[in-house]
């Protein structure tokens, strides 16, 4: 009984619950968030624009639980980022991803653990940026991504470099390319 706050009195109340408490405190509120964010995910996948407001409330949620337990500098909280947006890319729902890889954009710098995956990040980064119409920018983001894949393994050079080649050719396109085929 000791341990928690009420033995020390009835108004005395923590101020870092997650640091007086542990594990014993985050795990629940981790599997929570957890849960929720594949929920996001799930709705973004696999239902339509209705439901799409619903998982952009579900993954802030996320975000403020990582925030939480895991510090607004964490690798936690980068890779969510950096996967939910991701996945709105892959769903065509540009400016909702711009929404989310922005706000790691800069914070990935910081994050010693994710230093592998700045190219990726930023390579992503770029393709929502380009789709949105913000091509100059996004040709940035992508050159950056070149030079910060010259420390990594060739593989994802080689992934880097074929993104920009890729980007510029469709940015030297006059007209927009067209998902219909004939």
């Amino acid at each position: 009984m000791k341990k928690f706050s009420i033995a020390h009195g009835a108004l005395v109340e923590d101020r870092h619950v997650v640091d007086t408490f542990g594990p014993v405190y985050t795990d629940p509120i981790a599997l929570f968030g957890m849960t929720l964010e594949r929920f996001a995910h799930f709705l973004v996948t696999y239902r339509d624009e209705n439901r799409l407001r619903e998982a952009e409330e579900y993954m802030d949620e996320v975000l403020k639980i990582s925030y939480q337990i895991y510090g607004a500098h964490s690798s936690h909280t980068i890779n969510l980022l950096n996967n939910f947006g991701a996945a709105l890319i892959f769903r065509n729902r540009f400016e909702l991803a711009l929404k989310y890889l922005s706000m790691g954009i800069d914070r990935i710098l910081y994050v010693d653990e994710c230093a592998s995956m700045i190219p990726g990040y930023y390579c992503n980064y770029a393709e929502a940026l380009f789709h949105a119409g913000r091509k100059a920018e996004a040709l940035e983001w992508a050159r950056k991504a070149v030079l910060l894949s010259k420390s990594e393994e060739p593989r994802i050079q080689q992934y880097a470099n074929k993104f920009l080649r890729d980007l510029e050719k469709d940015a030297q396109e006059k007209r927009q390319r067209s998902w219909w085929f004939f």
